[in-house]
């Protein structure tokens, strides 16, 4: 893969992990990808200045994605011998990221008329009661 390519991934994945409950996690793996070009310190204030413009307003996730790009195209082109670094962090931070996701997108249909989206729970009665209320 090319660093234009990997600093597009890698970027996605940031901004994913941020959404997500492995932020934490998240932020110790980017921070040590980085530690060639910046202090730990700088990485992760910029890290949670990102979330934040997020969390205030998901429609800047797009835009957090492009300036992860940069930064990460910024260390590729400095430090071209981390691109394998890079390329395990976009991945396992996609793969931290992923589990969490899958788990709350899981849709389970039982036998006894159960139905499980994301984190709620509705009864058989009370779907029919949802389906008559808004005629369906």
């Amino acid at each position: 893969m090319d660093f234009e390519s990997v600093a597009s991934l890698a970027g996605k994945s940031v901004v994913t992990a941020l959404t997500s409950k492995v932020v934490g996690e998240a932020i110790s793996k980017i921070t040590a990808v980085f530690n060639k070009q910046k202090p730990a310190a700088e990485v992760a204030a910029k890290l949670e200045r990102s979330q934040a413009a997020i969390k205030a307003d998901p429609g800047n996730s797009i835009g957090e994605t492009y300036v992860w790009k940069l930064e990460f195209l910024g260390l590729l082109r400095e430090h071209p011998e981390v691109l394998a670094d890079v390329q395990a962090l976009a991945e396992t931070l996609a793969t931290l990221a992923g589990e969490e996701l899958s788990n709350i997108n899981q849709t389970v249909i039982s036998s006894k008329g159960v139905t499980q989206v994301g984190r709620d729970m509705i009864g058989a009665s009370e779907t029919r009661k949802v389906r008559k209320r808004w005629r369906w």
